[in-house]
C-alpha cells in the first residue's frame, strides 16, 4: 500500500507540474517577442544619416554681360561692362574690354551660352601690324560681396569663347591669344585655369576652377574676386567670356 500511495503521489506531482512548465515556456516566448519588438522599434525609429551639403550660387554682378544692352551684331568697348573693372593695361582703343552681341554674324557658329552678349577682352598691340604681340595680359575683374569661408569648396565656371572671322568685322579675329580664369580672395590669386582649353574657332568651352578650403586659410574672411584674362599671346587678339558662375559647397 505504501508503494501504491507513493506512486500515486508521484503521478499527481507530475500532473501538477505540467501546467507550470507550460506557463514558463509561454512566459519565455512572451519575453523574446517583446525583446524583438523593442529591437525592431529601435531600428525603425533611428535617426536618418547626414544629408548631402547644399551648394550655394554666389551673387555675381552682370555674370553674362547682358548690360549694357546693345544692337544685334554690335560691339561696345568704350567702357567696362557694368559690375566689372579693368585688369591690366587697357586704353579703350587698341586694348579694350566691353561686350559683344554676336547674333547675325559669323563670329560664332553656336549660340551664346547664356543671354545675348559675351564679355570682350580685346588686345591689339599694333593696329598696323596684327602679328605684333606685347605679351601683356589684360582683361576684366570683379570683387564680390561674398567672403572666403573655411570648410567650403568653391567652384568657378566660365564659358570661354574663341571668336572667329566675319567679313564685316574690322579686324582679323582668327587665332586664339590664350586665356586665364582666376579666383581670388583679398586680391590674392588662390586658384586658376591657365589656358587648359582650346575652343574651336567660333566655339565655347567651359573653364572650371576648383578651390577646396580647409579648417583654416590665410585669406579667410577676405572678399572673393574673379578675373578673366586675355593672355595676349601670338595668334589672336580677342577672348570672349560668358555665363560666369561661382558655387560654394560646405565640405
Amino acid at each position: 500500500m505504501r508503494r501504491a500511495q507513493h506512486n500515486g503521489t508521484t503521478r499527481r506531482a507530475v500532473r501538477e507540474t505540467q501546467p507550470q512548465s507550460l506557463v514558463c515556456r509561454h512566459a519565455r516566448a512572451t519575453i523574446v517577442t517583446a525583446f524583438l519588438s523593442a529591437v525592431i522599434g529601435c531600428a525603425s525609429s533611428s535617426e536618418p544619416g547626414p544629408t548631402a551639403p547644399t551648394p550655394t550660387s554666389l551673387t555675381i554682378a552682370n555674370p553674362s554681360f547682358e548690360t549694357p544692352v546693345i544692337a544685334v551684331g554690335a560691339f561696345a568697348t568704350n567702357a567696362a561692362p557694368v559690375g566689372w573693372t579693368v585688369f591690366g593695361s587697357i586704353d579703350f582703343a587698341n586694348r579694350a574690354i566691353g561686350v559683344l552681341r554676336p547674333a547675325s554674324t559669323t563670329l560664332y557658329s553656336v549660340a551664346v551660352p547664356d543671354g545675348n552678349n559675351v564679355g570682350v577682352a580685346f588686345l591689339l598691340d599694333n593696329s598696323a601690324n596684327q602679328a605684333q604681340f606685347a605679351n601683356s595680359p589684360a582683361g576684366l575683374q570683379q570683387t564680390l560681396a561674398s567672403t572666403l569661408q573655411v570648410r567650403t569648396t568653391y567652384t568657378l565656371l566660365v564659358s570661354v569663347g574663341n571668336i572667329a572671322n566675319d567679313v564685316n568685322a574690322p579686324y582679323a579675329f582668327g587665332g586664339f591669344p590664350m586665356y586665364r580664369v582666376e579666383l581670388l580672395a583679398g586680391g590674392v590669386v588662390l586658384a586658376s585655369d591657365n589656358n587648359t582649353l582650346l575652343p574651336g574657332e567660333g566655339q565655347f568651352l567651359t573653364s572650371t576652377v576648383t578651390l577646396p578650403v580647409g579648417a583654416t586659410h590665410a585669406q579667410a574672411g577676405q572678399l572673393l574676386g574673379i578675373r578673366l584674362v586675355n593672355l595676349n599671346g601670338a595668334g589672336g587678339i580677342e577672348v570672349n567670356f560668358d555665363n560666369v558662375r561661382l558655387i560654394a559647397t560646405p565640405n
